[in-house]
C-alpha cells in the first residue's frame, strides 16, 4: 500500500477514500503485472527455443538480467499509467476554465 502518501492521522479522517484509493492502485499494478508476467512467458519460451527476441519498452526491461521484478513491474506500470495525472490535469483545467466562460461551450 502506499502508506507514505498521506499523513497517517489523515487515514481516519478520509478512511472511505483513503481505502478506495490503495484498493484503486493495487488494481492497476496487478492489471499491470499480469500483462508484465504474460509478456515474460512468452520471453522465456523464445529463449528455450533459441528464437529472437524482439520488442521494445518492456522486452528490453525483461532482458535486463540485472533488475529486480520488483523493479520491472514499478516502472511498467508507471509508464502505464504515466497518462492519469497529465489527462486528468488538461481535463480539470479545460473544465475550470469552461466554467468561467460558458459561452465557449454552447
Amino acid at each position: 500500500r502506499r502508506s507514505a502518501d498521506l499523513p497517517k492521522f489523515l487515514h481516519k479522517v478520509f478512511r472511505k477514500p483513503w481505502q478506495k484509493f490503495c484498493e484503486s492502485w493495487d488494481y492497476m499494478f496487478a492489471f499491470a503485472k499480469g500483462h508484465i508476467d504474460k509478456r515474460m512467458a512468452e520471453v522465456a519460451e523464445k529463449v528455450s527455443q533459441g528464437e529472437t527476441i524482439e520488442g521494445k519498452y518492456l522486452t528490453f526491461y525483461l532482458a535486463q538480467e540485472k533488475l529486480s521484478m520488483k523493479t520491472i513491474y514499478g516502472n511498467v506500470t508507471e509508464l502505464l499509467l504515466a497518462g492519469v495525472d497529465t489527462i486528468s490535469s488538461t481535463l480539470s483545467w479545460s473544465l475550470y476554465e469552461l466554467s468561467r466562460h460558458p459561452e465557449i461551450g454552447r
